[in-house]
């Protein structure tokens, strides 16, 4: 070892003066009767941290560090608190040679607890351990203390048990969020070793419509979820016995999809992006909690296939998938599909537009979508940089967009605001880009839902294991499809659906605009533009609490040819439950082309 520090052995005659409280790292207190192991913080590494003043500057040793303290208990569960920052490489904390915990990254000094399994602190004298394989990354690590009490009791924690059924009492995979009574997301306990993909404030059953988690004892609302479609189920709860608590709930389909299936157009998992929090096994869950139908991977220059992994959880007639790749350059980011798992990556280190372009289609993807273009600012994103002209849609770089669809709801980036973006789409169409609209969640991670920003795409067939790859890929290429947040719609010009073309007629066009959500979900405005500006603009009743289906008539008059028509819907913003960054719920039909 680089260096060891070996500290007094603190005796059980001092704990008088050592008990105390300490936060855990959702800042509430909780009673932790123990001892300190560790004072002070220590400094590993390779550089010189003066900024870092809980710790010296200079580091206290390399890619190691360990100590020992003597325990009076042994055997039993305990818990282990400790404060880090910082910690960038897998650095992993072991008892006596047997594995506690990971270490995770924080910009600033936080204070974690963890479970320390039974039979690892023994009676008498312990090695504590910290260790990496990467030396060389700095951190501070240190105030480590040791509970009497199991990790269970620290905590005072209970057990959720959940059932989710459709209507007919067949198992259905479901979200489930937990909240406190100020909306604050619950703190769960042992997400690393439950069966259901679990973080704070979320777990999802599996596909049997089961699921588990322990949460601290309190008061919390349970709201069970299984995407737009759907009717939510919810409790409020009290969990002040220490008993198991069972909730069982019921969803109801709510809205008739018929002829369309939802897509999300931009997903990632941890295992194969490096970022987020999200492996493909749960990502796999995930997907069918969410009833997101066509799931297309994207990782960050990969062309990952989830069959394997679907297979493997029993996924059937769930969804489909169709393997994509977020080709993540320096001139943006480009979610191209479909491509061949294992196949030939496109070049990433273009910097030509076109040619980038040229490339991606010589791969095989048949769709591109220009992913969040004000991401990570304006200035800094695809659009900022090009510098699109929000007045003209033209590029002052002179670019030609080339691309297919633009991603206009991305409900993972709130800094890409959806009056902004729908701004700069309209702006293109009417400069003659025939680019689409597609809305997506950009998961990365459990806690932010697949298909909450979605695409509902044109399709022959209602059964998503049935979707053909090419019609699915065809029809978002082409805008037989919309991008949502929350709501469903479908608009149709003297017959003609999204992405056609239809002729002037001197008799007027007549327009049907539909839109359908949830009884969660809500809709308070419809706006119907012609060419960027709103022709007409309907109020919607007030409707709370009640699903909603209607559609809604009006006559276009003096339409002029090469014109192009598209609707938007508004709705309210559901409850704390809600997981999107977005202020309101979505709907923007792709747009209609009046042709002579």
């Amino acid at each position: 070892m680089q260096k060891i520090h070996s500290l007094p052995f603190i005796g059980l005659a001092v704990l008088a003066l050592l008990l105390g409280r300490f936060s855990s790292p959702n800042n509430q207190d909780h009673s932790f009767a123990g001892q300190v192991i560790l004072e002070g913080m220590v400094h590993l590494g390779d550089n010189n941290t003066p900024e870092w003043t809980e710790a010296a500057a200079e580091p206290d040793g390399l890619g190691e560090y360990a100590f020992k303290f003597k325990d009076s208990i042994g055997g039993t569960e305990r818990a282990l608190a400790f404060t880090t920052r910082d910690a960038h490489s897998i650095w992993v904390v072991k008892i006596n040679n047997k594995y506690v915990c990971t270490l995770k990254h924080t910009g600033e000094p936080s204070e974690f607890v963890v479970p320390v399994p039974k039979n690892i602190v023994r009676k008498g004298v312990n090695t504590f351990s910290l260790s990496t394989e990467k030396a060389g990354d700095d951190l501070t690590f240190g105030s480590v203390k040791l509970s009497d009490k199991p990790y269970r009791e620290v905590f005072n924690l209970r057990t959720i048990r959940i059932k989710c059924t459709d209507s007919d009492d067949a198992a259905l995979a479901c979200r489930v969020s937990i909240v406190n009574a100020n909306g604050e997301l619950a703190k769960t306990h042992f997400a690393d070793k439950s069966p259901y993909p679990t973080r704070n404030g979320v777990v999802y059953t599996d596909l049997s419509g089961v699921a588990e988690v322990l949460v601290e004892a309190g008061d919390y609302i349970v709201t069970a979820s299984h995407g737009p479609e759907f009717s939510i189920g919810q409790r409020h709860l009290a969990t002040n016995d220490e008993q198991p608590y069972d909730l069982n709930f019921k969803l109801v389909h709510e809205v008739d999809t018929s002829g369309w299936l939802s897509a999300d157009t931009h997903l990632h998992t941890y295992t194969h992006s490096g970022h987020g929090d999200a492996s493909t096994d749960e990502r796999i869950i995930t997907l069918a909690g969410d009833h997101t139908e066509i799931a297309i991977s994207t990782d960050h220059n990969k062309q990952i296939d989830y069959r394997p992994i679907m297979k493997k959880h029993g996924v059937k007639n769930e969804y489909t998938h169709i393997v994509g790749n977020e080709v993540t350059t320096d001139l943006g980011h480009f979610n191209s599909f479909p491509l061949p798992a294992g196949g030939a990556i496109p070049d990433a280190s273009i910097t030509d537009w076109s040619m980038l372009n040229k490339e991606i289609r010589d791969k095989g993807a048949e769709v591109i979508i220009l992913n969040h273009p004000r991401w990570p600012s304006f200035v800094k994103g695809p659009f900022g940089v090009q510098e699109l002209n929000q007045e003209t849609g033209l590029f002052t770089s002179g670019i030609d967009l080339a691309v297919d669809v633009i991603e206009l709801i991305n409900s993972d980036d709130p800094g890409s605001p959806f009056d902004v973006s729908i701004k700069d789409w309209f702006a293109l169409l009417n400069a003659g880009n025939r680019v689409m609209a597609a809305g997506s969640s950009d998961s990365h991670a459990v806690f932010v839902p697949t298909g909450l920003g979605r695409t509902w795409v044109k399709s022959k067939t209602d059964d998503p294991s049935k979707a053909a790859e090419k019609s699915i890929a065809a029809n978002i290429r082409d805008g037989h499809s919309s991008a949502a947040l929350g709501l469903f719609g479908e608009v149709h010009l003297n017959g003609m659906g999204s992405g056609e073309d239809v002729k002037q007629s001197r008799e007027g066009l007549n327009l049907s605009c539909r839109i359908a959500h949830a009884s969660w979900a809500d809709v308070y405005r419809i706006d119907i533009y012609v060419n960027g500006e709103i022709e007409h603009q309907i109020d919607v009743p007030e409707h709370s609490g009640t699903a909603f289906d209607q559609t809604f008539e009006y006559t276009l008059n003096n339409v002029k040819k090469d014109s192009w028509v598209v609707c938007v819907a508004y709705g309210k913003r559901p409850g704390s439950w809600w997981a999107a960054k977005f202020p309101e719920l979505y709907f923007a039909s792709n747009p209609i082309f009046i042709k002579k």
